[in-house]
């Protein structure tokens, strides 16, 4: 893989959590956490899924 394919893919992953991050602190500063339960819910979840999932693909080894 290039070394700019490489730099894109690692700015999309960090981008991802942070704009559900931003996404999530909009939606709770403006209490459409309460209108939209679970999509907040989903939100919330996702950036931690997301972080593991990055650890895992950033620290990937071939077996």
């Amino acid at each position: 893989m290039s070394e700019k394919v490489r730099i894109l893919l690692d700015a999309l992953w960090i981008a991802h959590p942070i704009l559900q991050t931003a996404t999530a602190v909009v939606m709770f500063r403006r209490g459409q956490h309460r209108a939209y339960k679970y999509f907040f819910a989903y939100v919330v979840t996702q950036i931690p899924i997301s972080a593991v999932c990055f650890a895992t693909y950033w620290y990937n080894y071939p077996a």
